[in-house]
């Protein structure tokens, strides 16, 4: 018996599937071990592939996600890939900071307070390059995620 409680497994995709059918070979029982993941695993058709029931994963608040995808789709006939929803806050940011007189500057960008992403939540810009968000945990039930902690509203 493995002598941890919980993986993480910062895959989606193919490579996926591979690796859990590895860890199965080698005993790990998904009823006895908690998987989790990252966004990545917030795709349906992922889902529908695996096996991860009960399994946890950290994503963009369902809601928001689900309204940006809706308007594109209602814009353009076809289901954004993920990343339009990141270009799409990223644009928002850049409008707010244009109509509101705020400087584009380290400082601006770099407020503790961070920003409210319309598809994704709130984010911040880290000085040291990096990025932090407020993300929900989602557990998958059957082959759908089901959320089971909200993101936070701020930081």
């Amino acid at each position: 018996t493995p002598a941890f409680d919980a993986i993480l497994i910062p895959e989606g995709g193919p490579v996926l599937g591979t690796l859990l059918r590895g860890l199965a070979a080698r005993g790990v029982d998904p009823s006895r071990i908690k998987f989790l993941g990252t966004g990545l695993w917030d795709d349906v058709e992922l889902l529908r592939r695996v096996n991860l029931e009960t399994a946890w994963f950290a994503s963009s608040p369902p809601q928001l996600t689900s309204q940006f995808e809706t308007r594109f789709y209602g814009n353009y006939q076809y289901t954004p890939p993920r990343i339009a929803s990141l270009a799409y806050d990223a644009v928002a940011l850049a409008v707010t900071l244009a109509t509101s007189g705020r400087a584009f500057d380290a400082d601006t960008l770099t407020s503790a307070a961070g920003f409210m992403g319309p598809a994704n939540g709130i984010f911040r810009l880290r000085r040291d390059g990096t990025t932090q968000r407020g993300l929900a945990v989602m557990q998958v039930d059957k082959t759908a995620p089901k959320l089971i902690s909200p993101a936070p509203t701020n930081f």
